[in-house]
């Protein structure tokens, strides 16, 4: 049999050519942005401390607790080891539930 050039205009391909397979398509992650790991890592921070000092930082947003628990959240968003899970989005939520929170920390 007589093959053709492929670059002539008769050329087509074979009727029983395999074509390859493509790699499976990965989902894609989005990335999490300093801000939300600033947010988490304050909310983290502020959960994690002492009753007391939530109530104080609630009363006295600009005061010396509310400074420390600032820096101590910084310092845990920019440390290479904090990961914050972000929640999703799973719809609208209760009237009661206020702020509607799209991030936060969720586990270790």
């Amino acid at each position: 049999m007589k093959e053709e050039n492929p670059k002539s205009g008769n050329w087509k391909p074979e009727k029983n050519a395999k074509k390859k397979a493509s790699p499976p398509k990965k989902a894609k992650k989005t990335p999490i942005t300093m801000a939300q790991k600033y947010e988490c890592a304050w909310n983290k921070s502020f959960y994690d401390a002492p009753k007391w000092i939530q109530e104080t930082v609630i009363s006295e947003p600009t005061g010396r607790h509310a400074s420390d628990l600032a820096k101590r959240a910084a310092s845990l968003a920019e440390s290479p080891n904090f990961k914050p899970k972000l929640a999703k989005y799973l719809g609208p939520v209760e009237e009661d539930v206020q702020p509607e929170m799209l991030s936060g920390f969720f586990g270790d």
